[in-house]
């Protein structure tokens, strides 16, 4: 008797929440959406972002002169690996990262919102 109350409480919850998704608007989707994409950029692009001022500021390890791409690439690299050594990966790699989330997650979720509700509005227009 108890594995029955137990899975008709565990079938109730999740009927409650199928109810609260299917009656989510859309534009919260939207938004939820713009805000994922904005931390997974800002996420993914953190790490170059922080070496390449590093690089920039003058405090990395320089490049030879005449080494090329390839002299470019290893400088980098060598950058990262004195940036995480010194500072740690989050410290090295992901410096500045509360701005650029507070920068980003907003008006990428905006924008995105904007974007499918406009194509929403648009649709019936639209050849299919």
């Amino acid at each position: 008797a108890t594995s029955s109350g137990s899975s008709s409480s565990s079938s109730s919850s999740t009927t409650k929440l199928q109810q609260v998704l299917a009656n989510t608007p859309d534009h919260v989707w939207d938004m939820a959406a713009g805000a994922a994409a904005g931390a997974a950029a800002v996420l993914v692009s953190m790490p170059p972002d922080c070496v390449k001022t590093v690089l920039e500021t003058g405090g990395g390890v320089a490049a030879k002169p005449g080494s090329g791409v390839a002299g470019s690439v290893a400088s980098f690299a060598a950058t990262a690996r004195q940036l995480v050594q010194q500072r740690g990966v989050a410290g090295g790699l992901f410096c500045g990262m509360g701005p650029r989330l507070i920068e980003s997650v907003p008006s990428t979720m905006l924008y995105w919102m904007a974007v499918e509700g406009a194509r929403r509005v648009l649709e019936p227009y639209t050849a299919k």
